[in-house]
């Protein structure tokens, strides 16, 4: 199919589902000049605001992908929307191609992701500045981080965690990576097993509050065991982080690290209005009954309210590592858990410069399948059928442009 004749289709097709995008020209992109090397990574258009010029190639590439899924090639069109996703990820046009193509060989997960994805960068694109969830505009001044992972504990009844500790410094070291992340080391604050006390993330958290102004932005991550709310019945509504010294003998509340606590530092401690969260934890499973290479002290499930909470504030996105009624696994062979090894992999293939959408996108795209195909091989997960885990991003829509590994100006 001629190019510009699939680029009309997909831009009506996107009008009939997202009305907005109808408002939106798509103009013809410039030809790359002789002798001119491409950037290594295009920008995203919902900062830049114009059409990248990888676009072309990767809707010819989708395009390939949809004759194969019409011939029953399954295969073979995923390794093309693969393709699709490292030629131009960053364009809605793409994302919502792509979405087409999932959704024509029944992948309803995947499809649902990426025709939202497109939906939302449309609709960010074409709104304007104002919107409620906006960070500040402009140039970042500053970046800093604070980095917890728990895998030794100090109460013996909390089932060890091998990788936590290794996740937190690989991710903290990418973070400092001048080629990914881009962060001054001396602003990336690391806390790993007897490190990392209630008192000590604390006290972290408060000094990156000191620090940050406006203009700036923030990193947090957590890799260790959460619990759900009816651990701890006098807080409803909330839930906690297991930090190297939680006693589980006393009240959570006087020894763990409280999703209230994290979401009252989120919007009334810190003034940057760029801050993004990592939790690599898990709100299921039990410690009497703790599955091996799993993540979660208590069988029932996180409630939405205490995440929702931190992510309420201007300019604040957080991504989870599963769903609140699924386990977090973590792997022996790739000696990380899945959705920090994703994370990482993708910061990487990006060169950090892309958006927390995106981000997500390549997360969500990546995890369900390896810890399905691990669980089910390695027989950790339900006899027949594996483990589900499936990471969520939080606020669902309205999500602000952050790119983690912008420059410093």
């Amino acid at each position: 199919m001629p190019l510009n004749r699939y680029r009309l289709i997909a831009a009506f097709l996107l009008g009939m589902i997202f009305p907005a995008y109808s408002q939106i020209t798509i103009p013809i992109p410039i030809p790359q000049l002789p002798g001119r090397k491409p950037p290594a990574r295009p920008a995203d258009p919902a900062v830049t605001n114009t059409v990248p010029s990888c676009q072309d190639r990767a809707l010819k590439t989708v395009d390939q992908a949809r004759l194969q899924a019409s011939a029953g090639a399954k295969d073979k069109a995923r390794k093309l929307l693969d393709q699709a996703e490292l030629e131009c990820g960053v364009s809605p046009v793409v994302r919502a191609g792509m979405g087409a193509v999932y959704e024509q060989m029944g992948d309803k997960v995947l499809a649902e992701l990426y025709l939202r994805n497109a939906k939302v960068a449309i609709a960010t694109t074409s709104s304007g500045p104002g919107s409620s969830n906006e960070p500040a505009k402009g140039f970042v001044r500053e970046k800093f981080a604070v980095i917890v992972g728990v895998g030794n504990f100090k109460d013996s009844k909390i089932p060890t965690l091998k990788y936590s500790a290794k996740d937190a410094r690989d991710f903290g070291s990418m973070l400092q990576d001048p080629g990914v992340g881009r962060f001054h080391p001396e602003n990336v604050m690391v806390l790993t097993d007897e490190k990392a006390t209630t008192l000590e993330i604390r006290a972290a958290l408060a000094e990156v509050a000191a620090k940050a102004m406006r203009e700036d932005l923030v990193v947090v991550y957590f890799s260790t065991h959460g619990s759900s709310p009816s651990m701890e019945k006098s807080k409803v509504g909330s839930g906690y982080l297991i930090t190297h010294d939680t006693d589980l003998g006393r009240p959570l509340y006087a020894s763990a690290y409280g999703m209230d606590e994290l979401a009252e530092f989120m919007g009334k401690k810190i003034r940057a209005e760029r801050i993004v969260t990592f939790l690599d934890t898990c709100y299921s499973g039990d410690a009497t009954k703790h599955v091996n290479g799993a993540k979660g002290l208590e069988i029932e499930a996180l409630s939405e309210q205490s995440i929702n909470q931190i992510a309420q504030g201007k300019g604040t996105v957080v991504i989870t590592s599963s769903d609140n009624r699924e386990m977090s696994w973590e792997s022996d062979e790739v000696r990380n858990s899945f959705f920090t090894l994703f994370l990482m992999e993708s910061m990487r293939s990006r060169q950090g410069l892309t958006d927390v959408r995106q981000l997500y996108t390549d997360i969500q795209r990546k995890v369900p399948a390896a810890v399905k195909e691990y669980t089910l091989r390695t027989e950790k997960g339900e006899k027949g059928k594996g483990a589900q885990q499936n990471p969520q991003i939080y606020p669902k829509t309205n999500i602000p442009d952050i790119v983690i590994g912008t420059p410093i100006k």
